[in-house]
């Protein structure tokens, strides 16, 4: 039941297509007069029934999907609308701020309105299927069901809608943003060699896995995402059952033996489509903590010798003089860069005493972010929780603990039941000659974090209060 302005009440039905999340009104009827919809994507037509008359409408939407022209069967439209960003109803004619007036004929309303939501005449909200949308805030009036992530950090407010881009995303459903299809991303997730040292000998491929998860979630169309994955320390097998993993999911997948490999890779791209993220999860070594000649992503740390096919450590980690050596013209203006490798945002006292992430901003033009005088942590990347403990070679996380205690009963987290999926994942998931995969496709739970003050003072000798995840830009 609803009630206009006038305090006049009228019964609405609706007939959903349960089969869809999103444009999926079929009929309504307002105090039995009926119209329906047909659609393509987006609605495409709306047929009137009323009096024994069935009049035939037609849409006409903007990129985003958003209403902006009702015509007749004579192609002459007789309505029409416009929106500012955000959704907001403004007049067609001088973009001044206007009242929501949609076509009624009798008891019928034609109820589509911005991005194709219906809108709420009572409340001045859209109805965006999970929740509902305010156009005068730019808000969700509920809390997105899936949490943000740091990778996207304008995601981490759960009630902004689209990313705060409402010019170029669009959310059909209330639940994630999706890009139009003139976006233009190009990003590429690499992961590094595995160490002989490493507790889980792929930690790099599920945070990348996770990563570009992340990303799709986010709106990011698969095939714009490259994983590259650098060949130090896999095996044969390993190879094809990333280069496998990278089909299901609809990413480029890229396998590179040195790092000349990478830099031609990046210097090959093509400047009309620039990258314009990207994200490294390795080792990493400078100079101060841990004796490397220079700061350098050490894609083949401690890798068995005996994998590497005749190539050397040196052929593979790639350096900060190394990053003179990409071609500038291949990044977008705003690139941004995620280093998940240790002290990526440390001084190099050895050579012009700033850090790797400052050079590759210097060089790329965008933004870099990496850790400073600390340490990245892989040992949690499957953790329940926000915090824990790590010194030393201990490392505890509260929530595994107690989520462990709970399942005896049956009162586990959602995210306990998706680490134990994984980890039956990594033992049962084979391929047709019986070797098992060893990592989730799904990824890992979560990103690396920063090892603890406690736990770096091992290794930190000055400057220790001068740390963590810091950005750069080009200088």
């Amino acid at each position: 039941m609803v009630s206009d302005n006038a305090g006049v009440v009228a019964k609405t039905e609706y007939l959903i297509d349960i089969t869809r999340d999103a444009f999926n009104l079929l009929e309504m009827t307002v105090d039995g007069e009926k119209e329906s919809f047909v659609y393509d994507r987006n609605v495409v037509s709306m047929k009137q029934h009323s009096g024994g008359s069935r009049v035939s409408s037609f849409y006409l939407q903007d990129e985003l999907g958003s209403t902006m022209r009702m015509t007749g069967t004579d192609g002459y439209a007789y309505d029409a609308y416009a929106y500012d960003e955000f959704g907001r109803d403004i007049s067609s004619y001088d973009r001044k701020e206007a009242g929501k007036d949609y076509i009624k004929e009798g008891n019928l309303i034609q109820p589509f309105a911005f991005t194709g939501y219906q809108t709420d005449n009572i409340s001045g909200m859209y109805f965006a299927q999970a929740r509902s949308y305010d156009p005068a805030t730019g808000r969700f009036n509920g809390k997105d069901i899936k949490p943000g992530s740091i990778m996207l950090p304008d995601s981490l407010n759960r009630y902004v809608y689209c990313l705060s881009n409402p010019i170029q995303l669009v959310d059909v459903n209330g639940k994630c943003p999706e890009g139009d299809e003139g976006s233009e991303d190009n990003s590429v997730v690499v992961s590094g060699g595995t160490a002989q040292s490493d507790d889980f000998s792929y930690q790099f491929i599920e945070t990348g896995l996770h990563d570009i998860h992340e990303q799709i979630d986010a709106g990011v169309s698969a095939d714009d995402i490259t994983w590259m994955i650098v060949n130090a320390g896999y095996k044969d097998t390993d190879i094809e059952h990333f280069q496998e993993t990278g089909d299901n999911l609809g990413v480029n997948v890229v396998i590179i033996d040195d790092k000349y490999d990478f830099i031609d890779f990046i210097n090959n791209t093509d400047s009309d489509d620039p990258i314009t993220r990207m994200s490294f999860f390795c080792h990493g070594q400078c100079p101060r903590y841990s004796h490397s000649a220079e700061n350098q992503l050490s894609f083949a740390y401690n890798v068995d010798p005996d994998t590497l096919d005749g190539r050397t450590v040196e052929d593979i980690n790639f350096t900060q003089s190394d990053i003179s050596s990409l071609d500038s013209s291949v990044f977008a203006d705003d690139m941004h860069t995620y280093f998940f490798s240790c002290n990526a945002g440390t001084d190099d006292f050895t050579g012009d005493n700033s850090s790797f992430a400052q050079n590759w901003s210097n060089q790329t033009g965008g933004y870099s972010y990496g850790i400073r005088n600390g340490r990245t942590f892989y040992g949690a990347i499957n953790s329940v929780g926000s915090f824990g403990f790590h010194i030393g070679s201990f490392t505890a996380v509260p929530g595994d603990y107690v989520n462990g205690a709970l399942d005896i009963f049956g009162k586990a987290s959602s995210e306990w039941t998706d680490k134990k999926d994984r980890s039956d994942e990594r033992k049962e998931h084979a391929d047709g000659n019986g070797n098992v995969y060893g990592y989730s496709e799904a990824g890992s739970l979560n990103y690396p974090c920063m090892v603890s003050l406690s736990g770096d003072m091992d290794t930190l000798d000055g400057g220790v209060f001068d740390r963590g995840f810091r950005e750069f830009c080009a200088e």
